[in-house]
């Protein structure tokens, strides 16, 4: 069995994941497989991206939330955006680069939400969420994140594939907490 979740480019084909019937342990084998394929083939996991002059709204919110946890700390003043960030996410399984202020956060520009460091960003604070409070809605974000990231490899720089490996380590640690929470 192979893993069916990470195929195509879904940015372009989002994969919505309804109706997904149960596949059992075997379906689990073939995710670790593939995640662990892909870890090997990127380079050193590190946190590689860094704030920059030019950010768009949306990658602004992820890289001062980020940097706070990087830091040891905890920004509060963007954990609002991060939960509608990851609605916005769950919703369309895209990121745009500006939403609207005011609430629904209408994206600007719906059509713009190839950059790939904003999902990369949510990644990385999925992890640092989970790592506060492992919560089942947190981690399945994070789940479908590198997901989709796992099928824009071949557009990333080299900090993001390094970021992504980052990422998909702690993905891989998380998840082994949950299945050795289970088996308590």
């Amino acid at each position: 069995m192979s893993y069916p979740y990470a195929n195509g480019d879904l940015l372009a084909n989002p994969q919505h994941y309804q109706y997904s019937q149960y596949m059992g342990g075997e379906f689990v084998e073939a995710w670790r497989a593939m995640r662990r394929d892909l870890i090997t083939s990127l380079p050193p996991p590190a946190l590689g991206l860094c704030s920059n002059s030019a950010l768009d709204k949306t990658q602004s919110i992820l890289w001062q939330y980020c940097d706070a946890r990087r830091a040891g700390e905890r920004d509060l003043s963007q954990e609002y955006w991060i939960a509608v960030l990851v609605k916005k996410f769950e919703v369309s399984k895209r990121l745009c680069r500006q939403y609207a202020d005011m609430s629904p956060h209408k994206a600007i520009d719906k059509m713009d939400y190839l950059a790939l460091s904003p999902y990369l960003l949510l990644a990385e604070a999925m992890v640092h969420q989970c790592q506060l409070e492992l919560k089942s809605n947190l981690l399945s974000c994070l789940l479908k994140l590198c997901d989709t990231l796992a099928t824009q490899v071949a557009r990333m720089t080299y900090a993001e594939r390094s970021q992504f490996a980052w990422v998909l380590l702690h993905e891989q640690e998380l998840l082994n907490l949950v299945e050795a929470r289970l088996k308590q």
